[in-house]
């Protein structure tokens, strides 16, 4: 956690799944790193102190709800998260990542 700053966002590696971390007015939010209109990878400057946007297709998010800004009724999956002695440990699903895209992406078709 002390690797983080305050104001940007990271995307890590934890099994097959890509997290993305948002560090922003002392709060943490953690996200599965792909976005849900194409599955693109969500990078760090996609970031800019208040939302999230995907650099592929230009949807926005809020950074602090994940909730779609444009278009409405997308979201970011929000990652179960905990900091215990100054680690962040994050809890992936536990189905390969192929299953969780097919039911996870599937939802957005016609968005």
């Amino acid at each position: 956690v002390d690797d983080l700053i305050d104001g940007e966002a990271q995307i890590f590696k934890v099994g097959p799944y890509e997290v993305y971390v948002v560090y922003a007015d002392g709060q943490l939010r953690v996200y599965y790193g792909r976005c849900p209109h194409a599955c693109c990878v969500l990078a760090p400057s996609d970031f800019d102190g208040r939302k999230i946007v995907c650099n592929m297709h230009q949807w926005e998010f809020d950074a602090f709800t994940g909730e779609g800004l444009n278009p409405r009724g997308a979201r970011l999956f929000a990652l179960e998260h905990e900091i215990r002695d100054g680690v962040l440990y994050v809890k992936v699903p536990d189905v390969p990542v192929a299953e969780f895209k097919e039911k996870w992406f599937k939802m957005y078709e016609g968005l």
